[in-house]
């Protein structure tokens, strides 16, 4: 690659780490304090914990193991090591692209493009520095993308498999993914050899993490999986899907529509002089990249992921890449080309900051100001409770990991226990947490046996957290007397 295309190249990904940092300085989701409390657990005690319990409460035990080692190597506090890492591997996954469309041999200038919408994706901006794990699973899907359609080398294999397999233990349903490349490559791989090596390289890391965590926890199934996934995943729930498919358009509608306006030309290519670019249909990683992206989306649309914006993001490259290259050998005129090309730049631009500062900064800004400053107020109050108290909770990240009492999960995200019981009721009831933290799905007093007497400490209202969430939300903290 040329050095007049590098520099640009590299000047879009730095920008868009600050275009990130000035548009959401503060935000962290939740999730990211869990991370971070596994993460100050396997530093302190050589293991899984939270909040001082052991507990398989993480689908991203690879995230958590790169975060120790990074912030013992860095001795940068936690919560911004993680944040450094998450911002890390999506610059990379950024640069990772287009070097995989310059391999390609795609038009610089479509190069340029694709790098752009990836880098300012309005989706990829919002989670930048967050600490999640998105990232990392995005370059390494990216990564086993191009080591695929590099030449069927021994060498490739592995570097493929190794990918994917590390890649699930970031997702777990990236697993997925890794059936889907062993189905493709049994098609269409030439070397039984090759194949042999890419399935041990990707089953390898699976097994390892699998043989340690049924002897350290007891279960190779992360308490998390069995609350997000129902037990199952194939349990669907179709309540929200249109409100899912919406978030899933809006999150690459420059692609989209520049995909419609290819095949349109060359529909009227066709028509016109009766012949077609065989060339384009004879790439058949073209249909892999097609079923990874649709299958992975139609995934998520079936088990009605609420959140599904950073965990959609792992796949734009995927359809980026797919826009990059239709367009590439789809549109043989330069001229055509060059219209195409400034049509795509204007619509990246246009859109991401009508819908950035439309819909996804308004939300963001109140989850920062809302519920994350809430909860650290929460953490801050029962940090000056006798140590060895309990406080009962849904939400459990940042007050697990500041408060530094032990917590009592009422979703069993980190606490296995929770499943011992039929009701919450029960759970509580057996439990006995010294504190409670609420939100309005629960009211303290239909969770309490009617003999039990508590106390409201504080009351604080949040706002609405835009896209999934339209009403304001009470948070109520109550003393237990038992």
């Amino acid at each position: 690659m040329k050095l007049k295309w590098i520099i640009p190249l590299f000047g879009i990904a730095a920008s868009s780490v600050l275009t990130s940092w000035l548009l959401y300085p503060d935000f962290m989701s939740d999730d990211a304090f869990i991370h971070i409390g596994f993460i100050e657990g396997l530093i302190k005690n050589g293991g899984f914990t939270f909040a001082g319990n052991r507990t398989y409460g993480i689908t991203a035990p690879l995230w958590v193991i790169l975060g120790a080692v990074f912030v013992e190597i860095t001795t940068l506090p936690s919560v911004i090591g993680i944040r450094v890492m998450s911002c890390l591997f999506t610059f990379l996954s950024i640069l990772l692209l287009a070097f995989l469309l310059y391999k390609e041999k795609v038009n610089p200038l479509l190069v340029l493009c694709a790098t752009l919408s990836l880098a300012f994706n309005v989706y990829v901006q919002r989670w930048y520095l967050t600490g999640m794990e998105c990232g990392a699973a995005m370059l390494l899907l990216t990564l086993s993308l191009y080591y695929h359609r590099r030449p069927d080398t021994s060498l490739n294999a592995v570097i493929t498999g190794l990918a994917l397999g590390c890649a699930s233990l970031v997702r777990p349903e990236i697993i997925l993914f890794f059936i889907i490349f062993s189905l493709w490559r049994t098609l269409f791989s030439h070397k039984a050899a090759h194949f042999l090596l890419y399935a041990i390289s990707g089953f390898c890391p699976l097994l390892l993490w699998n043989l340690y965590a049924y002897f350290y926890f007891g279960t190779m199934t992360p308490n998390s999986f069995i609350v997000k996934a129902n037990k199952s995943i194939f349990d669907f729930n179709f309540e929200h899907s249109l409100r899912t498919v919406k978030l899933v358009i809006s999150g690459s509608l420059p692609e989209f529509l520049l995909i419609c306006v290819t095949f349109v030309i060359m529909l009227r290519v066709f028509l016109k002089h009766k012949r077609c670019d065989n060339s384009f249909f004879k790439q058949k990683d073209l249909g892999l990249v097609v079923i990874c992206f649709f299958g992975f989306y139609a995934y998520y649309i079936f088990k009605d992921v609420i959140v599904i914006s950073r965990y959609s993001m792992i796949l734009f490259p995927f359809i980026i890449y797919f826009t990059a290259v239709t367009a590439n050998h789809v549109l043989t005129s330069s001229k055509i080309k060059t219209y195409l090309v400034v049509c795509w730049a204007v619509s990246i631009i246009v859109f991401n900051a009508i819908f950035t500062f439309m819909v996804i900064k308004p939300g963001t800004n109140q989850f920062s100001t809302g519920f994350q400053s809430v909860y650290m107020e929460m953490a801050a109050i029962l940090k000056q409770k006798p140590p060895n108290s309990s406080v009962g909770l849904t939400d459990v990240g940042i007050i697990g990991t500041y408060s530094g009492l032990k917590i009592v999960d009422f979703a069993g995200l980190v606490d296995h226990r929770r499943f011992n019981y039929n009701t919450l009721n029960a759970y509580i009831e057996d439990r006995k947490p010294d504190f409670i933290l609420l939100r309005d799905e629960y009211q303290i007093e239909n969770l309490l046996p009617e003999q039990i007497p508590y106390t409201l400490i504080s009351h604080k209202r949040i706002p609405a957290l835009g896209i999934n969430e339209t009403k304001d939300r009470n948070v109520r903290l109550w003393e237990i007397s038992w």
